[in-house]
């Protein structure tokens, strides 16, 4: 596992290509080229210890 800090990871990601693999894949799962899961709804009884 890496443990990077903030310099280091600006240092390695690339917003260009960043961008284009997400609209790709905006693309992909819009024309139903993408598997996703079903769904999942998960139910907590108590949220920041509030009954909900």
């Amino acid at each position: 596992m890496y443990d990077l800090n903030k310099s280091e990871i600006m240092e390695l990601f690339h917003f260009d290509t960043a961008a284009r693999v997400i609209s790709e894949a905006y693309v992909a799962s819009s024309i139903g080229h993408v598997q996703t899961g079903d769904v999942v709804h998960l139910r907590f009884p108590e949220s920041n210890g509030i009954a909900i």
